[in-house]
């Protein structure tokens, strides 16, 4: 991508190329007659199209990238395909220098409360019935089900962005790639997740990696209130030491208890201190989770991606993490447009990518690009005149509340294995 070509076009090549180029020395390099920062666009900026089919978005997304530099020549799908295959290090890249980014944009916002929360979750993208798909996805839900993608991804609750995700077959469990995910994360970062997520082997390896967490328990959960060394802990701590696990040390957690009524929450975290981490700003932090949530659902049905297109496996795993990198690169372009000041502040997906669809059809200059998201970025909502009702959809799933825990004292079995495992680490 030429620096002149790009700066003549005015505010939106300049803010790509900082969004990317600035974090790799390489971007002009070229694979086939593909520059790696022109693969990158194209790879990234498909998911705005609107178009149903690959060969559509590709050629929208071209035509994107030729207004912002008119130099460059026509190219073909195959082409673009046979680059994005040959460049095997872009996903790693573009991933990277996009989290650089957020740190850098996110300023003081980036730590809340001293913390860095990140929301932790998974969810599942359909495939093509394809020869290809078929063998490399194999069967992961009910019969006769199509292929399927998971993706498991951190979202960060304080500037509501990506910061990290993980692409595989559906049969890949969501716990391995969250710990995938877990390694080599900043220091006071706190994974929030939900009830399937907990577990004593998961808990104990995000122990191992510095990690602290903050995750959802359920019925399905059995904690010990009351054992030996850690009785004087502190109010709500509990012991999770399943019976298959008792010639391992069991596991402090604090039990947090929020919300009333049908509303009430049990979270389990493995930071004991009440001033490091207050059962409020805890309660603030889970509250906030459905963001992730939110942002599954703007990139399925906003961006119209619930559906994989590519029937080749490994242009299937490309095309999804292309969305994701997407919808990535449009949540950093809303954060710099927004600033430090109301960095926190949400943004809608639908209409910062009407605004950069119409700059990068119609063009746009600089100011006249940052005054447009701000007035619609940072407008007021809407205040509405009904409270809003659930739809009794046929087809959606109401699953049942996950219960409360189940919390016991310890019998005089586990008290002596408990005694038995203290004196052997002892001696």
């Amino acid at each position: 991508m030429s620096h002149c070509s790009v700066r003549r076009r005015g505010g939106l090549g300049v803010a790509f190329e900082r969004l990317l180029g600035a974090s790799w020395k390489g971007g002009e390099k070229r694979v086939q007659r593909w520059t790696l920062l022109s693969l990158a666009f194209v790879w990234l900026f498909q998911s705005l199209s609107r178009s149903a089919d690959l060969g559509g978005r590709f050629q929208d997304a071209r035509r994107w990238l030729q207004r912002l530099t008119p130099r460059r020549r026509g190219a073909t799908y195959q082409g673009f395909v046979k680059a994005l295959r040959r460049s095997s290090l872009l996903p790693d890249w573009v991933a990277h220098a996009l989290r650089e980014r957020l740190v850098e944009w996110s300023g003081p916002a980036f730590r809340v409360a001293g913390w860095i929360p990140l929301a932790l979750d998974g969810t599942r993208f359909e495939c093509p019935r394809s020869r290809s798909c078929q063998q490399s996805f194999r069967l992961a839900s009910r019969l006769k089900s199509a292929p399927q993608l998971v993706l498991v991804s951190l979202w960060h609750l304080g500037v509501h962005a990506w910061f990290d995700f993980r692409v595989a077959s559906a049969r890949v469990g969501e716990r391995t790639l969250a710990r995938d995910l877990a390694d080599g994360l900043p220091k006071r970062t706190l994974l929030v997740g939900d009830a399937g997520f907990i577990g004593y082997d998961f808990c104990t390896e995000l122990l191992d990696r510095g990690a602290s967490f903050l995750l959802r328990v359920g019925a399905n959960v059995t904690l010990l209130a009351d054992l030996g060394a850690w009785a004087n802990v502190g109010r709500g701590v509990v012991h999770l030491w399943p019976r298959g696990q008792q010639d391992r040390p069991p596991l402090a957690l604090r039990l947090l208890v929020v919300g009333r009524g049908k509303k009430k929450v049990y979270l389990a975290t493995n930071v004991l201190d009440p001033l490091t981490l207050s059962k409020k700003q805890a309660a603030s932090f889970y509250r906030q989770r459905w963001g992730i949530e939110s942002a599954y659902r703007s990139m399925k049905q906003t961006l119209g991606r619930r559906v994989v297109k590519s029937r080749a496996s490994d242009l299937a795993n490309l095309e999804l993490a292309g969305v994701v990198l997407g919808h990535w690169a449009l949540a950093l372009l809303a954060l710099k447009v927004r600033g430090h000041a109301t960095a926190t502040r949400g943004w809608s997906t639908a209409k910062a990518a009407a605004l950069l669809r119409t700059a990068l059809t119609h063009g746009l200059r600089v100011t006249a690009w940052r005054t447009a998201w701000r007035r619609v970025l940072l407008a007021p909502p809407k205040r509405r005149g009904l409270k809003k009702r659930r739809q009794d959809w046929a087809k959606a799933k109401h699953d049942p509340p996950c219960g409360a825990p189940i919390v016991r004292r310890a019998n005089p079995s586990e008290l002596a294995a408990f005694k038995c495992l203290t004196t052997t680490s002892t001696s």
